[in-house]
């Protein structure tokens, strides 16, 4: 048996107690799209006070406790209060709340789904604006494709190399203005491998990151890669108005090779998720300044140093 002990004053933090030595599953759901938020296995004895923390700033969700076969619910505590949830308020088109992610294994995908929706790490020096034209390169579930279209894009370009979430991209945002091209992005056209994690599709990769994980819980497979000049060429694309960029590790080779002319004519902003930052951050932000971009990181210009961080650019 758990027991409730109480919840923080912000409605963040979970205290509990077990009856018993028991492994459980402490999972966090959001109210409005039922997707599990974050999830944690415990070892727990009886009379010790346990707390588990939420990372997101949802203002709709719950705590649920479940055996660890996840068979039986222990506990369930929530939703916190009766506030409009922040995803309900920018859900323009009303698809996240039946929202399917067809893998209940990856609990990965509502962290996107916070980080677009909530916390807006896509909207802190600019925003998508009604008409532009989106590029959003690493679209895992398509959270910020749809994001950008319930924003008034006009057309949004859409590459995800994993076939398991092109598909869930294809059932989920049917719309006649987002292209989804199942391909990486890299400076090659061909094919690379991807290699990921099957509990957390967002940190798939073309390079071998996850080679030291359980060889049950990774996988790689050939997918394709396209070249970002070649394609904004074959398909006329005049302008990007805002270019997003999360591909755990290709953003330096496809910044090094988009052409500078269009970057500095064509291409309005760009914000970009760094990754494995060994100095080459710096060489990237010095093409972008010579393309006449400002540069912003989330937390301060200490992060040109960081091995992972935000990027922003903007003229």
């Amino acid at each position: 048996m758990i027991l409730f002990k109480n919840i923080s004053e912000d409605k963040k933090t979970l205290w509990f107690e077990s009856t018993e030595d028991q492994e459980v599953i402490v999972k966090i759901i959001d109210n409005y799209t039922k997707l599990c938020t974050y999830k944690l296995q415990m070892d727990v004895v009886p009379k010790v006070s346990y707390y588990f923390s939420h990372l997101a700033d949802s203002q709709s969700r719950y705590f649920e406790i479940w055996d660890q076969k996840e068979q039986n619910l222990l506990l369930k505590v929530g939703a916190f209060n009766n506030q409009i949830n922040d995803i309900k308020n920018e859900d323009k088109y009303n698809l996240l709340k039946d929202f399917n992610d067809k893998n209940k294994v990856d609990i990965s995908v509502s962290i996107g789904l916070y980080e677009i929706f909530v916390t807006k790490i896509y909207d802190k020096f600019f925003s998508i604006n009604k008409e532009d034209i989106v590029f959003d390169i690493g679209g895992n579930v398509g959270f910020f494709s749809y994001y950008s279209i319930c924003k008034g894009a006009s057309k949004v370009y859409c590459f995800e190399p994993s076939p398991s979430d092109c598909n869930i991209i294809r059932n989920n945002f049917n719309f006649d203005n987002l292209t989804l091209e199942e391909a990486a992005v890299s400076s090659n056209n061909g094919y690379v491998d991807l290699y990921f994690d099957k509990n957390h599709s967002i940190a798939a990769s073309i390079y071998e990151v996850n080679k030291e994980l359980n060889p049950n819980e990774s996988e790689k497979i050939k997918c394709k890669s396209i070249n970002l000049n070649d394609y904004i060429k074959e398909n006329n694309i005049t302008k990007i108005d805002y270019l997003k960029i999360d591909c755990e590790g290709a953003e330096y080779d496809i910044i090094e090779s988009l052409d500078k002319d269009y970057l500095t004519n064509n291409v309005n902003k760009i914000c970009l998720e760094y990754h494995f930052n060994k100095g080459q951050l710096v060489t990237l932000i010095n093409k972008l300044k010579e393309c006449n971009f400002k540069i912003n990181f989330e937390f301060g210009d200490h992060q040109i140093n960081d091995e992972l961080g935000m990027m922003y650019a903007y003229k």
